[in-house]
């Protein structure tokens, strides 16, 4: 009933709540569910606050302190960085991401689990049959939450793939690699296309990853002089290839400060900014030597 939850459990802490939620739920006490929710409810907290711990949160470009909260840090911020990071929003701009819509879609989910903490006449009364129908509801929230919040996570994930997917035959077409260069006297690359990224990983701001695709190949075999007298010819071909890429992410302030942008009107020029950013990524990634399957060349 929980799995999903209970893959989010790491701590013993963490472990301990969970049981204890489930041994309110299972009491004979009049005031079962109550306690049960609000238990789990105080469990998703804790799991947020330590995927994103206000000393983190607190670091970032983005962070304000929450005017009408008695704490440092709220809950759509710990929401905010697990899904973003340190990231500043521009970046998020730029990737075309309403990430705001999305972090405010989490947190209705969250404030859903709320309902039944509160104690009152009506939840004193519960029958049985009651409790069944609200555990079964309550486990549907918990399931949509934590769906909702893998999902945005991939979906960010999809956008950063479709960023990339042009920069990364534009990168290419710059490179001579020599598993083509053997095959003819000249090859020429007509097209890179890339099939799928793949293993995507941010650390330390270094963006990393893998992708598949197919290269189509001009062969030409002689000179263009051999061709022109008929002792030349050209063929056509399409390889298979995989690849590792890497780049550092270019900062977007110092981007916009080049451009003579700034926070009061970057909005006003995201395709510019993002043909810049995409520039520069161009520039600075660095692409593996790609394993060509050249092999159906020799058969």
């Amino acid at each position: 009933m929980f799995t999903h939850l209970k893959s989010y459990l790491q701590t013993n802490f963490e472990k301990m709540l969970f049981e204890a939620a489930m041994e309110n739920l299972n009491s004979n006490s009049r005031i079962r569910f109550s306690n049960f929710s609000f238990v789990m409810r105080e469990l998703i907290d804790v799991v947020l606050e330590r995927l994103a711990p206000d000393s983190l949160v607190m670091k970032t470009s983005w962070y304000e302190k929450p005017k009408d909260l008695n704490r440092n840090v709220s809950r759509k911020q710990r929401l905010k960085y697990i899904i973003q990071k340190e990231y500043d929003d521009i970046y998020f701009q730029v990737l075309e991401f309403d990430i705001k819509a999305e972090i405010n879609a989490l947190n209705q989910y969250h404030s859903l689990l709320s309902e039944n903490t509160h104690l009152s006449e009506k939840c004193f009364n519960y029958s049985e049959k009651d409790i069944q129908m609200l555990l079964i509801n309550f486990v549907d929230k918990i399931n949509s939450f934590i769906s909702l919040f893998d999902k945005l996570k991939d979906n960010i994930y999809e956008c950063l793939e479709l960023f990339l997917f042009d920069d990364l035959k534009n990168a290419f077409f710059d490179q001579t690699f020599d598993d083509l260069d053997i095959l003819s006297t000249h090859t020429f690359v007509d097209n890179w296309d890339i099939s799928s990224i793949e293993d995507i990983e941010i650390s330390n701001n270094v963006f990393s990853g893998s992708f598949v695709g197919t290269v189509s190949v001009i062969l030409q075999y002689g000179s263009d002089r051999e061709r022109q007298i008929g002792d030349g010819m050209v063929s056509y071909d399409t390889y298979d290839f995989s690849s590792n890429f890497s780049f550092e992410i270019p900062n977007i302030q110092e981007i916009m400060h080049q451009m003579n942008l700034n926070v009061n009107n970057y909005k006003n020029h995201i395709s510019v900014l993002k043909e810049t950013f995409i520039r520069e990524v161009i520039n600075i990634i660095e692409i593996e030597e790609p394993n060509i399957n050249t092999s159906s060349f020799y058969k």
